[in-house]
Formats: C-alpha cells, structure tokens, sequence
C-alpha cells in the first residue's frame, strides 16, 4: 500500500508543477454529480477459496466468471470552500464475483462468491490547475464500505438439488485517491472523468446471525477505478 502512495503523490505533484494556472472556483458554490463507469477489484483470497474447491471436488469444472471489472455508481455533492478547495460527501455502489461450474446429461453444478458494497464518504478536493475550460483536480475521499459477501453452491440432479449459502457483512474503512479532470458545458453543466485507486484499510468479515462467525479473509475492494462524471453548478 505505502508503494501505490509513494507513486501517487509525486504524480500529484508533477501535474501541479506542469499545469498550475489561476483557477475560477466561486466560493460558497456547489456543484452535485453523479458518476459511472469501472471496478477493478483484485480477489486474490477469494480466487485461491475457487482454486481449493475445485480441488476438492471429484469432478471437473470450469471458471465462468473470475471477479471480472464490473459497473460501479454513484453520486457527490461538493461545498467550495476557496478558489483552490472543496469538501463534500460522496457515495459510490460497487460489486463483482466469480462463478465456477460444471454441467452433464444429468446433473448441474455452481459454486458463486458475490461481493458488494454500499460506499459512503467525504471527499476533499484540491484543484491543481486550469487550462481554459478544462480543470485539473486531486482529490481523496475517505469512508465505509458497507460490504456484503455471499457463497452459494448448489448441486442438481435430476429433479433434486441441494446446497448451501452462506451471507458475510463487514464495515471496512478506505481510502481513496483519484485525479479528476472537469470541462464545463452551458450555463451550469458539467462533464468530467476520473481515476484513482482505492485502498481497503481492514475490517473483518461476519457470518450473519452469528456475532462469533467471524472471518480473516479478505474479500477487497481496493482497486483501480475509471469513472465519468456528469454534474451541475448550484450558484
């Protein structure tokens, strides 16, 4: 994690250095936005979980789905505080998982892992430059992840099944840094993309219904995050 830092913020301080102009923020403005696009969120204990399974099984699977990049939403709404900073709230929904399964004449097998997170924060952002209408920005949100992992296998045969499911929940705090860049269309629209990388700092897993249950595997979400944003002034 200190490496992935080590390398944003000098990339925060280059951008500084190479773009810094006199910036047009109007203070006591707001702007609200919502935002879509890209989730890559990297499973590695979970993906040995489907390695161990598959080895126990007597029988041959395939992987359907390996915690692809998947759609991720949400929405902030930002206070300018001076030409340079604001600070609001964010929220953003994020959730991948993985499927492995076998199939024959009489029988059907699945084995799914499904991850999922409701992502409250603040959000304090910093802009570094303005070229014209294009704004450059830094920002960091920190916040919760209101996370949600479930294991589901199930075995059909013939016109009988059988299976399992298990429900985790956890709160897990994070971190999350990102550059944005904003270009501003008509009277009070705005249009912008945004990417950063955000980190998981702890927070462990819990069977459902069971205060006990607790889990010291890590079902992440830190990972890279390629978004576009769509907004609107409120002067």
């Amino acid at each position: 994690m200190m490496r992935k830092l080590l390398f944003v913020i000098p990339l925060l301080c280059v951008v500084q250095v190479l773009y810094g102009q006199t910036v047009k923020f109007r203070e006591g403005e707001m702007k609200g936005s919502l935002h879509g696009g890209m989730s890559w969120l990297f499973q590695d204990d979970l993906r040995n979980i489907n390695r161990e399974t598959r080895n126990m099984l007597p029988f041959l699977t395939q992987t359907i789905d390996d915690f692809p990049p998947y759609l991720s939403y949400g929405g902030q709404i930002i206070m300018v505080l001076s030409p340079r900073f604001g600070m609001g709230t964010s929220y953003m929904y994020q959730t991948t998982g993985s499927r492995i399964g076998a199939k024959d004449y009489s029988a059907t097998y699945s084995f799914d892992q499904i991850i999922s997170a409701h992502s409250p924060g603040l959000v304090l952002e910093y802009v570094m430059a303005d070229r014209g209408e294009w704004r450059a920005l830094a920002e960091l949100t920190g916040g919760v992840h209101m996370a949600s992992w479930k294991l589901k296998e199930k075995m059909v045969l013939g016109n009988e099944s059988e299976g399992d499911e298990y429900s985790f929940t956890a709160i897990r705090p994070y971190l999350f840094p990102a550059l944005k860049a904003e270009y501003p269309f008509g009277k009070m629209w705005f249009a912008g993309i945004r990417l950063g990388y955000s980190f998981d700092l702890g927070g462990k897993y819990q069977l459902a219904n069971q205060p006990d249950g607790k889990s010291e595997l890590k079902a992440s979400f830190s990972g890279v995050r390629g978004l576009v944003t769509l907004g609107m002034f409120f002067r």
